[in-house]
C-alpha cells in the first residue's frame, strides 16, 4: 500500500513542478498516469487514503475523477500558453520590460514572458532584443564574468541571504534569499526598515513555503541575528554561516541583475526629484519620506515580484536550459530517498515549523513573543485622503507632491 501511495505522491509533486514551469504536455501525461494508478490501486488502499489522494489530485488539477477520465480517454489537451507568432505582439511585450533596463539578457526576458503565460522561442526573443536594444547587447558581451564552479548537494542545502540597500537613502530596504543549488529565489521584498524581526518573518514565510534549509549564509549585519537564532534552534547545530557580502556569490549576482532591471530606475528617479525645484524631495524630511513610501512602496514591490517571477522562470544555459523553478523541483524529486535532511523533511511527516521553533525556544525559557516574530511586516494604515490621491491616474511624482502637501497640512493642524 505504501508503495502505491508514495508513487502517487511523487506524481502529484511532478504535476506541480510541470505546472510551475508551464510544461502542459507533461501535465497531461502525469494526470493520466495518476488517474490510472489511483483507479488500479483502489483495492490495495484503504478508503481514507483513496479519498485523501483523490482530493489532492482534484485540487491540483481542477478536475474531478469523472472529468479526468473523460479528458484522458478522449485525448483532451490542456490549454497551452499563448505563443508569440506575431512580431509586433512580441516587440510590444518585450518593450514593456525593456523600459526598466536596457541591459536585460535574453534568458531573463524569456523568463518574464513565461511568467505571463507567453511561450516564445529564445532566438525570437534574442532577435527582438538586438533590434530594440543594440547598445545593451554590446554591453552584456563586454561585462561577462567568469566564476569558479559552485556546488552543493541538494535544494535547500544552503540558502544565501542579504539586504539590498541601493534605496536606503530614501528609507527603502530590500531583503532577499536565494537557494544555492537551484538559484531559486525563496523571498524578495522591499520594506521601510532593516530590522531583524522583518528579516526573520520573511525568512519564516519562505520556510513555510519551501522547507527549512540545512544552512544559511549571510553577512555580519545585525538584521540577520534572529535568523541565526532561528536556524540554531531548528537545526540544533552551527547552521548559520557569516562572512563578507562580497563573498556571498549567489545573492550578490542576484543583486546585480535586480539593480539593473529594477532599483536603478527608482534610484535615478528619486535623485531627479531631489533636483527638481517643483518637487524638491528632501530625503531627511520625515514628511517627504512618508509620502514617498506611501506612493512608491507598492510600485517597487510590484516590480520586484515581476522580477522574481521572471528570474525563477528564466532558463540557465549551464543547467541544461532549465529554469531555477525546474531545477529546484527536479532536485527535490531526485533526492526524495537520499537521506538529506532538507529533502527528507519536505516529503516526510514532521512537526510544523512553529512546533519546532516553540520547542527550541522552550529550552531557553523563551516564546515567539520574545523573538518579535509577530507584526514585523505590519503595514501602516494609509489615510483615506492619501489613498484617494494614490488611486488617481497621475504620475508617481505628482502623487508624491500632493501626498506631501496633505501630510504638511495634517502636521500644521
Amino acid at each position: 500500500m505504501s508503495d502505491i501511495k508514495n508513487e502517487l505522491n511523487q506524481i502529484l509533486l511532478r504535476i506541480n513542478g510541470a505546472a510551475l514551469s508551464n510544461n502542459f504536455e507533461e501535465v497531461e501525461i502525469l494526470i493520466g498516469d495518476a488517474t490510472t494508478k489511483l483507479e488500479n490501486g483502489r483495492a490495495e488502499l484503504d478508503e481514507e487514503t483513496v479519498q485523501q489522494l483523490q482530493s489532492s489530485l482534484e485540487s491540483m488539477t481542477g478536475l474531478t475523477r469523472d472529468t479526468r477520465n473523460v479528458h484522458v480517454n478522449s485525448g483532451y489537451k490542456a490549454e497551452r500558453p499563448k505563443t508569440g507568432n506575431d512580431c509586433h505582439y512580441i516587440s510590444k511585450d518585450v518593450s514593456c520590460y525593456c523600459k526598466f533596463s536596457v541591459f536585460m539578457h535574453d534568458q531573463m526576458m524569456q523568463g518574464y514572458l513565461v511568467s505571463r503565460g507567453i511561450s516564445v522561442q529564445r532566438e525570437r526573443v534574442r532577435e527582438t532584443l538586438r533590434r530594440l536594444l543594440p547598445e545593451g547587447t554590446q554591453e552584456r558581451w563586454s561585462t561577462a564574468v567568469h566564476r569558479r564552479r559552485y556546488s552543493v548537494a541538494t535544494p535547500n542545502s544552503l540558502w544565501h541571504m542579504d539586504g539590498h540597500m541601493k534605496l536606503i537613502r530614501w528609507g527603502f530596504a530590500t531583503h532577499g534569499c536565494i537557494d544555492g543549488f537551484s538559484r531559486f529565489i525563496t523571498f524578495l521584498r522591499c520594506g521601510i526598515n532593516n530590522t531583524a524581526s522583518t528579516v526573520l518573518q520573511l525568512f519564516v514565510f519562505a520556510c513555510c513555503s519551501y522547507g527549512v534549509p540545512s544552512r544559511v549564509r549571510s553577512d555580519h549585519g545585525g538584521e540577520n541575528t534572529k535568523v541565526a537564532l532561528f536556524m540554531n534552534l531548528i537545526r540544533q547545530r552551527t547552521s548559520h554561516i557569516t562572512g563578507r557580502s562580497v563573498h556571498n556569490q549567489r545573492i550578490e549576482r542576484l543583486w546585480r541583475d535586480m539593480h539593473t532591471q529594477v532599483t536603478s530606475k527608482f534610484y535615478k528617479e528619486f535623485y531627479e526629484m531631489e533636483d527638481d525645484p517643483q518637487i524638491n524631495l528632501d530625503p531627511d524630511s520625515i514628511i517627504h519620506r512618508s509620502a514617498l513610501q506611501y506612493v512608491y512602496l507598492p510600485v517597487i514591490n510590484k516590480r520586484i515580484e515581476e522580477f522574481r517571477n521572471g528570474w525563477n522562470g528564466h532558463k540557465i544555459r549551464c543547467e541544461g536550459h532549465m529554469s531555477p523553478s525546474q531545477i529546484w523541483m527536479s532536485g527535490m524529486l531526485d533526492n526524495m530517498g537520499s537521506g538529506y535532511t532538507p529533502t527528507s523533511e519536505l516529503f516526510g511527516v514532521n512537526p510544523s515549523i512553529e512546533d519546532k521553533l516553540d520547542s527550541g525556544l522552550e529550552r531557553f525559557g523563551l516564546t515567539l513573543d520574545d523573538v518579535g516574530l509577530e507584526n514585523a511586516l505590519v503595514v501602516t494604515e494609509v489615510p483615506a485622503e492619501i489613498m484617494g490621491i494614490i488611486d488617481q491616474e497621475l504620475s508617481n511624482k505628482e502623487k508624491f507632491r500632493q501626498c506631501a502637501e496633505v501630510l504638511v497640512r495634517q502636521v500644521e493642524h
